[in-house]
C-alpha cells in the first residue's frame, strides 16, 4: 500500500506544476506509469445515461487503451472528444479510486427528420445532424425538406 501512496502523491505533484517544463512532462509521464503499475491503472469504466450513441464510439473517444493511471488521465480532452459525438449534448467523467472511470452522457434529442437528397436524418433542435434513420423510425416527428428547410418547433405550419 505504501507504494500506492507514493504513485500517488508523485502523480499529483507532478500534475500540479511541473507540466510546463520539458523535464516535468517526462517526470510526469514516469509518475503516471508508476500509479498505472500500482494499481491505479484504469481497469474500469461505467457509462450511463446512452441509448443511441453506440458504446463503441464512447470508448474510442475515451481513449482508455492510451491511458496510464486513473489519477494522470486527461477528463478534460476525453470530455471534449466525448461531447464531439452527434448524440452526446453533454459529458461528466469522474475518477473513482483506485482504478475506475464514470461517464455520465445526456444524449440529444430529436426533434424533426430532414429529408435530404434522398435521405432521413434526425435533427435536434439545434439543428444538429444526429443520425440517417429509416421513414417508420419516428412517426411522431414533423419531417422538413431540402438543402435549406427551415422548421421553428412548436409552429409546424412556419416550414420553409
Amino acid at each position: 500500500m505504501s507504494v500506492l501512496r507514493a504513485a500517488v502523491g508523485i502523480v499529483g505533484l507532478a500534475l500540479l506544476g511541473l507540466n510546463h517544463l520539458p523535464s516535468g512532462r517526462r517526470l510526469i509521464a514516469a509518475a503516471d506509469h508508476l500509479a498505472a503499475t500500482s494499481g491505479l491503472g484504469i481497469e474500469q469504466v461505467v457509462v450511463s445515461g446512452y441509448r443511441n450513441v453506440l458504446l463503441d464510439d464512447v470508448f474510442a473517444a475515451l481513449a482508455i487503451e492510451k491511458a496510464g493511471s486513473v489519477i494522470g488521465y486527461d477528463i478534460e480532452a476525453a470530455r471534449a472528444r466525448l461531447e464531439a459525438l452527434p448524440w452526446v449534448a453533454t459529458a461528466q467523467i469522474a475518477r473513482v479510486l483506485p482504478n475506475s472511470l464514470e461517464v455520465r452522457l445526456a444524449e440529444r434529442a430529436p426533434a424533426v427528420i430532414w429529408q435530404n437528397r434522398g435521405m432521413l436524418f434526425m435533427i435536434d433542435a439545434d439543428g444538429r445532424t444526429l443520425d440517417p434513420i429509416a421513414p417508420s423510425d419516428h412517426p411522431e416527428l414533423l419531417v422538413v425538406v431540402g438543402d435549406g428547410a427551415v422548421v421553428v418547433l412548436g409552429h409546424h405550419d412556419a416550414v420553409s
